[in-house]
């Protein structure tokens, strides 16, 4: 089920900050820059209305404790590691910032799009089933 408050700050809040970046903004951790850490959002957005094909890679026995906290309001701890990712950052397949955060603003409407018509739908997320 959509949690309305967070998608309507998806919506609104988060787009109109991610407009507000010039892309030359040094990170306060990790090595992504701003449009490749908008990019990796992207393809996250992607990952929960079921595009891309994925497995789980969580171990079963540690499913309800990693569900919990993506669930929860916790903040990752700096330079978390996705193992899904390569020391180095991907790089960019927008050609601006500008592309990217339009790509995340239409898979936004996308998802809620997604889940409006299918509330109970389950999407295989690698770390957990959503």
């Amino acid at each position: 089920m959509i949690n309305p408050e967070k998608l309507q700050f998806l919506k609104n809040n988060f787009i109109e900050l991610l407009k507000k970046l010039k892309g030359d903004e040094v990170p306060a951790w990790g090595k992504m820059n701003a449009q490749q850490m908008i990019e990796h959002f992207g393809d996250a957005i992607e990952d929960a209305c079921g595009k891309n094909n994925r497995t789980l890679i969580t171990p079963p026995d540690k499913l309800e404790a990693v569900r919990a906290f993506i669930l929860s309001d916790k903040d990752f701890k700096p330079n978390t590691k996705n193992s899904l990712m390569s020391d180095a950052p991907a790089p960019t397949q927008m050609p601006d910032l500008a592309a990217a955060i339009a790509r995340v603003e239409n898979g936004i409407n996308e998802f809620e799009a997604f889940y409006s018509g299918n509330p109970e739908k389950k999407v295989m997320n690698p770390f957990l089933v959503s």
